[in-house]
């Protein structure tokens, strides 16, 4: 996990059947895999990866993406963004956060890209048994504090940028 590599411009992704598409100008302040019990469900794995960008750098074109609000497991509003012809889920928003939009990394043309590794995983108390997170990443049971989450973002800049 020790990527120094920059993140190539811009990022390009979008819903299966090619309706609904963004582009990023800017890399995102942080990846991370999320064991939630939502992310599983939404994601239909063990667990869903996911990058946060500033909502300021994220153009969504094509169809408008129809909304989803629910509460997360973190007791957070979350609105999920979806393809209203194939039903993919692309993004999320937090009700707190209004100016940041997490991208649901699956979604991203090219999300093999080497420097798309998590560098925390979240809620890995709900993780599946059978999933072991692997040796160099940092596992939070929970939600991370706020703090906890400004130290992961640094680290992923350090790492990224």
């Amino acid at each position: 996990m020790q990527n120094t590599k920059k993140i190539p411009l811009p990022l390009e992704g979008g819903c299966q059947c090619g309706s609904l598409r963004y582009k990023c100008t800017k890399g995102p302040e942080v990846c991370y895999a999320c064991h939630c019990k939502n992310c599983q469900k939404s994601a239909g794995s063990a667990f869903q990866i996911s990058a946060i960008f500033e909502k300021s750098s994220v153009t969504l074109s094509g169809v408008t993406p129809k909304e989803w609000t629910f509460e997360a497991d973190s007791g957070n509003k979350l609105v999920n963004l979806f393809c209203p012809e194939c039903g993919t889920k692309v993004a999320a928003k937090k009700s707190d956060k209004p100016d940041l939009l997490t991208i649901k990394a699956g979604t991203l043309d090219d999300s093999a890209l080497e420097w798309l590794d998590p560098i925390m995983h979240v809620w890995a108390s709900k993780k599946m048994n059978w999933f072991d997170l692997p040796k160099d990443s940092k596992a939070i049971d929970k939600q991370p504090e706020e703090s906890e989450m400004k130290e992961h973002i640094a680290l992923w800049k350090e790492r990224h940028e």
